[in-house]
């Protein structure tokens, strides 16, 4: 969609967040899953199949109920200095700059939207994908990358 090969004027900070309402019921989608899969687990008596899928349950519903009650620990800022992305696991928000960037754009993965950043280093190219928060504006992540890349 965009490369970086100017010196690019920014638009205004675009903060994509989780959405409230799609972060509540995907939060007690994943309160749903966690539940079935603790019931599996308990009901098989500890079967290492039920184990592994009740692993897999708490996974997905820790992703959602993060987006749901902690929706300031996931976000991605899109700046003149460059993406800035703040996430669950990470003490610390991570900014690539757009001097480093040299392809972004937005795909999908299994659904999901997400931004796949490639980033210049001393060995080449190297990319880096970010999963954007549910119910994220995907259309005002393009319109800013496009207003910013002059597109």
């Amino acid at each position: 969609m965009t490369s970086s090969s100017s010196a690019p004027i920014a638009p205004p900070v675009l903060v994509v967040r989780p959405d409230p309402v799609r972060a509540t019921i995907w939060g007690a989608l994943g309160l749903v899953l966690a539940a079935a899969g603790i019931w599996l687990a308990v009901d098989t008596r500890g079967d290492p199949i039920a184990v592994l899928a009740m692993v897999m349950f708490l996974g997905g519903a820790a992703w959602f109920l993060v987006q749901w009650i902690l929706p300031s620990r996931y976000t991605v800022t899109f700046d003149d200095a460059g993406v800035h992305m703040q996430l669950p696991w990470w003490r610390e928000p991570r900014g690539i700059g757009w001097d480093q960037v040299h392809l972004v754009q937005v795909n999908a993965l299994a659904g999901d939207p997400f931004l796949e950043i490639q980033i210049r280093t001393a060995h080449g190219l190297d990319t880096r994908g970010v999963i954007l928060p549910v119910g994220a504006d995907v259309p005002a992540v393009h319109r800013w990358l496009d207003a910013y890349y002059g597109g």
